[in-house]
């Protein structure tokens, strides 16, 4: 069986938001350029995962999607989402976080639950195919080396296509 947390992703992916009985709501939402200081890089915008932590919600056709995709009955079904975000709960209730595998992490602060959720990699066409920037790469020039071969190539190229219809 493969895991919850991975299941929710894929939910997630396919229909934006899942309700997760007695847990709450994971949605995506869009993030935009980060950037990171322990790395030195720009991340572009994506979508970023959240979640309405509410321990009384009440709809389970995710649970259905987990039974469909395990081979289970509804109520084992029901029965593993409950005991998963429970240990969820616990863990980071007691530890002061708990890190959910693909999705972010629950923290436990001052007798509130809250979540900060992880940037998927997928490239979404809203965001134009951007790449992460390196700022170290910026800084020693390797760029402009890029840069000279590239304007090079199209030299070359330019040249080509004036050279052929004048011959």
């Amino acid at each position: 069986m493969s895991t919850l947390s991975a299941y929710i992703l894929d939910f997630l992916k396919e229909h934006q938001e899942v309700d997760v009985v007695d847990f709450g709501k994971f949605y995506m939402k869009n993030s935009g350029a980060k950037v990171v200081s322990e790395n030195n890089n720009i991340l572009p915008p994506a979508k970023e995962i959240g979640l309405n932590f509410n321990t009384k919600t009440l709809n389970n056709g995710f649970a259905e999607f987990v039974a469909s995709k395990d081979g289970l009955m509804y109520h084992e079904a029901m029965s593993l989402l409950r005991k998963t975000t429970d240990s969820w709960i616990s863990e980071a209730q007691e530890k002061g976080s708990c890190k959910i595998n693909d999705l972010g992490s629950l923290v436990f602060t001052e007798g509130e639950m809250s979540f900060q959720g992880e940037r998927t990699e997928d490239s979404s066409p809203d965001f134009f195919g951007l790449e992460e920037i390196n700022l170290e790469e910026l800084k020693r020039g390797e760029s402009a080396e890029i840069v000279e071969k590239d304007s090079f190539g199209k030299t070359i190229l330019w040249t080509f296509l004036i050279a052929v219809p004048v011959a």
